[in-house]
């Protein structure tokens, strides 16, 4: 049987410059074997410097007798 957990997150652009192709990965981390379980994947074409965004995946299957966590990754730049 499968649980959804959501998952929120903000990310803000600490550079001075903005970023094209902005990816962020939503992942939720499986705490007895450290894997990833499922993931969610945002794509932004421009994100503005100073610019603060914030997020919910779509919810992210899981086991409902296991215990998660949630990580996100930011990658930029990315042709």
């Amino acid at each position: 049987m499968s649980c959804y957990w959501i998952v929120k997150g903000t990310v803000t652009n600490t550079g001075d410059a903005p970023g094209r192709n902005v990816v962020i990965r939503f992942m939720l981390i499986d705490d007895a074997d450290d894997m990833i379980r499922s993931t969610e994947t945002i794509l932004i074409p421009r994100f503005q410097a100073g610019e603060t965004k914030m997020f919910t995946a779509n919810p992210l299957p899981g086991d409902c007798d296991r215990q998660y966590r949630a990580e996100i990754t930011v990658m930029h730049d990315i042709p």
